[in-house]
């Protein structure tokens, strides 16, 4: 079952949901981790490509956009409201693209079955996205805006709705 975890920043400093999702990804990437970093729109996605390229002095995360890149499949991907699958992308291919580059000496594992075996969705959207149970874990970002709060709280009862009980984190 996937795991759902809600990060809770204390205030609503401007790009601190992004920041924070930065953070998030390179610490995943660190660990071996495939991450989908699932934006609110196109320029949303496209500033969190540009925030990734500067995350870390002397550090490199290999990313792109999912309507950019080409095979192979970085282990780090950027989309947007659109998600995978509307930009041509099964998610299944880009899960397995991405878990076979970070571990190619073992076994793909059972797709179709279960959340992908160690993949993280980091979910900057609105809403709970309705793919997130290909990901063995979901990463969502709240601050303390009040329409990113309020919409943390409807996605918090929603996966509470599916069976999830998610885990809060306040930072």
């Amino acid at each position: 079952m996937t795991r759902v975890d809600f990060y809770i920043l204390p205030d609503s400093t401007p790009n601190g949901r992004l920041a924070l999702a930065c953070q998030l990804t390179e610490k995943a990437h660190a660990q071996g981790h495939p991450v989908y970093l699932h934006a609110a729109s196109a320029s949303m996605a496209r500033h969190l490509d540009s925030m990734l390229w500067v995350a870390r002095q002397n550090s490199f995360l290999p990313h792109g956009l999912v309507e950019d890149v080409l095979p192979p499949i970085p282990p780090i991907l950027i989309g947007d409201e659109r998600g995978p699958e509307m930009l041509g992308t099964p998610i299944a291919s880009v899960l397995a693209s991405m878990y076979t580059l970070l571990r190619p000496t073992t076994d793909a594992p059972p797709w179709e079955s279960s959340a992908a075996v160690g993949t993280v969705l980091i979910n900057l959207s609105a809403d709970v996205p309705s793919f997130y149970g290909h990901f063995a874990r979901v990463v969502e970002l709240v601050d303390q805006e009040e329409p990113t709060l309020m919409a943390g709280r409807l996605r918090f009862a929603r996966y509470r709705e599916l069976g999830i009980t998610p885990e809060n984190h306040k930072l």
